[in-house]
């Protein structure tokens, strides 16, 4: 078993978890109320506890089953900022790199390319290999069976639709920072 950077009873004194939201709030006076961490640049949440850097999703593992967890966190929807406890699970690397958002081909589908010939491939990655389905007349023949294949292959892991659009909402930006000619076009535009 891995060694928590905190206690659950000192992670009790210092964080309220709300499970059923996944927001961490900071109990202590100085920051009382306060949600607690940052996003970083791939839009997890991480708190810093006494100077150690920990991602939210493991504190709330830790805040609700009361122990450090001992393989991967997945965020069953997706969105490394939904800590609720109902969208968290144990993975295995290779579970969790299932859920997560790809780029769609130039087609819009995943698992499916045009082969020079007019016929559609399917062909999936799974545990670091690649496997050819087979070829197809038509784009959605290929990609029910790369859909079919993934989910036999994936289980539960599979479940979010394949060539799922848009959901996941991208990490908030950092105020843009002023250059000189920022300033410059703002303090003219003030006098006019």
């Amino acid at each position: 078993m891995a060694t928590p950077p905190i206690t659950h009873e000192r992670l009790l004194t210092l964080l309220d978890y709300d499970p059923d939201s996944g927001i961490f709030r900071w109990a202590r006076a100085w920051k009382f109320g306060k949600v607690a961490g940052t996003l970083t640049k791939k839009g997890a949440r991480r708190i810093f506890i006494e100077g150690k850097a920990c991602y939210a999703h493991r504190l709330a593992w830790l805040y609700v089953y009361k122990t450090w967890p001992d393989s991967i966190i997945d965020h069953a929807n997706g969105h490394p900022d939904d800590n609720r406890i109902a969208n968290l699970r144990l993975a295995e690397p290779w579970q969790s790199s299932v859920n997560m958002y790809g780029k769609l081909s130039k087609w819009g589908v995943r698992g499916v390319r045009q082969q020079r010939n007019g016929r559609w491939q399917a062909q999936i990655s799974h545990k670091g290999r690649a496997f050819g389905l087979g070829t197809y007349d038509t784009k959605m023949e290929a990609n029910a069976v790369y859909v079919a294949t993934r989910s036999r292959l994936c289980g539960e892991f599979a479940e979010r639709p394949a060539n799922q659009r848009g959901a996941v909402p991208k990490p908030l930006k950092r105020a843009p920072v002023a250059t000189k000619r920022t300033r410059k076009h703002h303090a003219a535009s003030d006098f006019m």
